[in-house]
């Protein structure tokens, strides 16, 4: 089941150009400001990282990136209905990055911030971490398709079909029970 579950993430090796122009654009210049906050700050590194967690500039940006990622499969329900691939990994990595989406933004509005700075850093710092996975995991999913072939074992339609296929009836018992 685990293995099943991270089999997307393999994608990655054939979309190399894709992946690194995701990461170039999306990571990179979507942390441009926190960067140029390091280097414009007077203060030290640490000052400048500190005044960015403190800010919540790391879980805004958690938040976008997650948001980004459920966009293109919430158009394919929208839009697409019947064709959908993948149908159950796309619906439950919406779910957790909804929920995920919904903990920073309690987190950051409405629970108060920890009394240790270090303690709200390795929050922050966590969450933004399994938010950069569940990003890659996105991409990985939006990509699939591109080699359905190795990736049809864990498509929801075509391992239905296949049950089907395999499924047929052995006959019938002493009751008359179709087997």
């Amino acid at each position: 089941m685990i293995k099943k579950m991270f089999k997307p993430l393999t994608v990655i090796p054939k979309i190399k150009s894709h992946f690194f122009i995701w990461i170039v654009l999306i990571l990179f210049f979507g942390q441009l400001g926190i960067i140029a906050s390091v280097f414009a700050d007077v203060g030290t590194i640490v000052s400048a990282l500190h005044k960015n967690f403190s800010d919540g500039n790391f879980y805004t940006f958690s938040i976008a990136l997650l948001a980004a990622g459920i966009l293109p499969f919430a158009q394919e329900y929208l839009y697409k209905e019947e064709k959908i691939r993948f149908r159950g990994f796309k619906m439950s990595s919406m779910i957790f990055g909804f929920l995920l989406i919904v903990i920073m933004v309690i987190k950051f509005t409405v629970l108060p911030t920890t009394s240790s700075p270090i303690a709200e850093i390795i929050i922050q710092s966590t969450l933004y971490a399994i938010s950069l996975f569940i990003s890659v995991y996105f991409l990985c999913l939006e990509n699939l398709e591109r080699d359905y072939e190795s990736f049809k074992d864990i498509d929801d339609k075509a391992t239905k079909l296949l049950q089907k296929k395999t499924s047929k009836s052995i006959g019938v018992d002493d009751r008359g029970v179709q087997l």
